[in-house]
């Protein structure tokens, strides 16, 4: 089974994990264990999103996000190949 090692834990964290753990009855490495498991399985994409639901759910609790989409020009003129270099019958 793998291993994870996570350095640079804010001792707060750190303390508040350690009482979770303790409240629960369970060691700190399961705590954590447990906590990972519930946070992946609640933030997995849901089999019956497209992408952009999944992006949609990831940014929507954070307020979302307003684009401001510029204002469409003319397009350009289509290709003409109507002149003779274009002719099929000139070729060998």
């Amino acid at each position: 089974m793998p291993t994870l090692v996570i350095r640079k834990i804010d001792p707060v964290v750190h303390n508040q994990l350690k009482d979770r753990a303790q409240i629960a009855g369970r060691s700190m490495e399961e705590e954590v264990r447990i906590l990972l498991r519930q946070h992946v399985a609640d933030n997995a994409p849901k089999p019956d999103q497209n992408w952009v639901q999944a992006i949609r759910a990831l940014f929507e609790p954070l307020g979302g996000a307003e684009l401001e989409l510029p204002a469409r020009g003319a397009g350009r003129a289509p290709s003409d190949f109507s002149g003779p270099e274009w002719d099929e019958r000139d070729q060998p």
